[in-house]
């Protein structure tokens, strides 16, 4: 059995992402983002709660995408609590917005206030891991995009 050529060029992307806050294993991440082979350092995605985040954290992130090209993504976007989900769930351990038009305004918010302190962020995770039902639901309405890169479209 042979393989197409259309495999042959398709190229594995792993993303290295870093979820919710610095803790006490970021300084050697860090390390081993910035030492790695042939002196190319990895990229990494750092999602951010607005919860959790302070001005020294502000000012962490700051630093990561401006020297060292890390790529910051919403991930919380609320400022008083976490994991809002987007759509009503009917689970009981989180919030959920009452409509996606409302989650849609407090991304926009977060948004602002990530400018507002320097920050780019690229796209947005929706809370525990809801982008799965995001693009299925996408995918039943009939929109053939490439499904991938809704998150990027949001903000």
């Amino acid at each position: 059995m042979t393989v197409p050529d259309r495999a042959k060029k398709r190229i594995l992307n792993i993303a290295w992402t870093s979820d919710d806050r610095p803790t006490e294993y970021t300084d050697k991440m860090l390390d081993i983002f910035t030492n790695t082979v042939k002196n190319k350092p990895i990229p990494v995605t750092w999602y951010i709660q607005w919860d959790r985040l302070t001005v020294k954290r502000v000012v962490f992130y700051k630093k990561l995408q401006d020297d060292r090209h890390h790529e910051i993504a919403i991930h919380g976007v609320s400022a008083v609590t976490n994991h809002i989900h987007w759509f009503p769930t009917g689970n009981t351990r989180h919030q959920s917005f009452v409509s996606i038009d409302k989650a849609i305004l407090a991304i926009k918010a977060f948004n602002r206030y990530l400018k507002k302190n320097g920050i780019k962020a690229k796209f947005v995770r929706a809370p525990t891991g809801l982008y799965s039902e995001l693009a299925a639901y996408l995918r039943k309405l009939g929109v053939r995009k490439n499904i991938n890169s809704v998150t990027r479209s949001i903000i």
